[in-house]
């Protein structure tokens, strides 16, 4: 499998949820989660955000420039390349030969679950998460719970 074809992988994975691990891939999501600063895990999420904005149902609602877009792609990038190279090289190469490209795939998806619970403790998405409660018709919901 081409680099390229790893590292799509590795992102389509940050938007998939439910992992089982491996010993190696728990050995590189540890490494995912602890070799990156608050600062890029902010980045991520701010990426994750706007990756899932573009889909055509909801892309109205995003108003990020081509320009921000671009910037955070780099950003991306720049983050990624290293993850890959440097900061967990030893640990991709590992689960990579051991478990193979899904693992490493998963191992990305407790990064991006990382990133959306970043988003998810945040008081202003909870209270806005919880919003819609407030056109419940209480006494319906009341009844259906007898």
């Amino acid at each position: 499998m081409s680099f390229k074809k790893i590292l799509i992988t590795s992102l389509v994975a940050l938007s998939s949820f439910g992992v089982t691990a491996g010993e190696y891939q728990d050995k590189l999501s540890e490494c995912l989660v602890n070799k990156i600063s608050a600062e890029e895990n902010q980045n991520l999420t701010t990426w994750i955000y706007l990756a899932f904005s573009s889909h055509p149902a909801i892309s109205k609602y995003s108003k990020v420039t081509d320009a921000e877009m671009q910037k955070i792609d780099k950003n991306m990038a720049v983050l990624f390349q290293d993850l890959f190279t440097t900061r967990c090289n030893a640990e991709i190469k590992a689960v990579t030969e051991n478990e193979g490209t899904n693992a490493l795939g998963k191992a990305f998806e407790l990064l991006g679950n990382r990133a959306a619970e970043n988003l998810m403790q945040n008081p202003a998405v909870e209270k806005r998460i919880s919003s819609f409660a407030q056109y419940f018709d209480e006494e319906k919901m009341r009844q259906s719970m007898k």
